[in-house]
């Protein structure tokens, strides 16, 4: 018994290879944990400078848009401006639109569309059988327009839409609108929106 005691005390245990191999496992965590302290580090930088050119293009378009507020506030109000004078114009004034048209259906019926002022569209039909009328009722609704505004002393403003209109149309409607211009002073009138 005494012999197994001896040999136990007796042994001695290298530990120099095991903390040789525990320091160089402790040396790579280290130098591991500094590189991914490093990238991380890249990271938030461009993380950072990214957010950094986020906010000024956002900066800008905020700029751009109080800009483009201020001026359509600016245009708003110039709009206001026109409006008040316009409606000042309008009431010493008496409007009147004519539109001539016709379906690419059917070149056969036009109608012919009068609206004065703010008051409901008069609609005249035109056929080859009822042409002659419905121009002479045409240049009798022209007539009583100007004739009431010229006893008000208002001068009436036509505009004639050209968009869809056959010529023998325009020619007519140019002879009945000459007719009634020869008999007023107080008529003036302008095509729009050439063919």
């Amino acid at each position: 018994m005494k012999h197994r005691l001896k040999n136990k005390l007796n042994t001695v245990v290298e530990l120099t290879s095991l903390l040789d191999v525990i320091f160089i496992v402790l040396m790579i965590v280290i130098c591991n944990q500094q590189i991914n302290l490093e990238e991380k580090g890249h990271d938030v930088e461009a993380a950072y400078e990214e957010a950094a050119l986020l906010t000024a293009e956002a900066e800008a378009a905020l700029s751009e848009a109080e800009d483009l507020r201020a001026e359509a506030e600016a245009e708003k109000a110039l709009f206001e401006e026109h409006r008040e004078k316009f409606e000042d114009v309008s009431s010493q004034m008496t409007t009147v639109t004519v539109i001539i048209d016709y379906q690419p259906s059917n070149l056969r019926t036009r109608t012919i569309r009068l609206m004065a002022d703010a008051d409901a569209p008069e609609t005249i039909t035109i056929t080859p059988e009822t042409e002659n009328d419905a121009y002479t009722k045409f240049e009798e609704k022209l007539e009583d327009l100007v004739t009431q505004a010229e006893a008000s002393d208002k001068p009436v403003v036509i505009s004639i839409d050209m968009t869809r209109i056959l010529y023998r149309d325009e020619l007519r409607a140019e002879e009945v609108l000459s007719a009634v211009y020869g008999r007023h002073g107080n008529l003036f009138y302008r095509k729009s929106a050439e063919k």
